[in-house]
């Protein structure tokens, strides 16, 4: 029988600050596959990354990237990434930490830039016999907002007689 490796998590490293590209942000509503809140942060640097493995997470990356479908869906433009998730919406804040009001989170739209605080956590599931090193979301800071498009701009406005 194979024993799983000590994992590297304790109270004093359980919390990881991650920087990079915002992408998919579910924050105010769980996300339809997962049936999480959740955001991936793409294009971490080599530190970062480095970061996450000293504790048992493994950042994936967008070259090997595979869809909900299971099928390939190779996004190399997103480098190392990650996706951090949550049972409850986290916290979101602006660049000076001013909490954001739900409808302003959900304006945040893919490719903004923030910082990602994580924590790891293990995880067992004993019917497939799988177990792994889990990514837990809790508070997404946004320090460029790149705003989601919603159509809006299409539209012209009409003067009515």
């Amino acid at each position: 029988m194979k024993t799983k490796p000590k994992l590297n998590i304790t109270m004093s490293n359980n919390y990881i600050k991650i920087e990079g590209d915002i992408m998919f942000p579910s924050l105010t509503k769980l996300n339809e596959i997962t049936g999480k809140y959740q955001v991936n942060i793409a294009n971490m640097s080599n530190g970062d990354k480095k970061k996450l493995e000293e504790v048992g997470i493994v950042p994936k990356h967008g070259k090997n990237k595979i869809n909900a479908k299971g099928e390939s869906d190779p996004k190399p433009e997103w480098g190392w990434y990650i996706v951090a998730k949550s049972n409850r919406p986290p916290r979101v804040t602006n660049g000076d930490l001013t909490e954001m009001a739900p409808e302003e989170i959900d304006r945040i739209g893919t490719d903004s830039k923030g910082t990602v605080v994580i924590n790891a956590y293990e995880w067992d599931h004993k019917p497939s016999g799988k177990s792994g090193v889990g990514c837990g979301l809790n508070i997404l800071q946004v320090s460029t907002m790149v705003h989601r498009k919603d159509g809006t701009d299409l539209l012209t406005p009409v003067v009515s007689e």
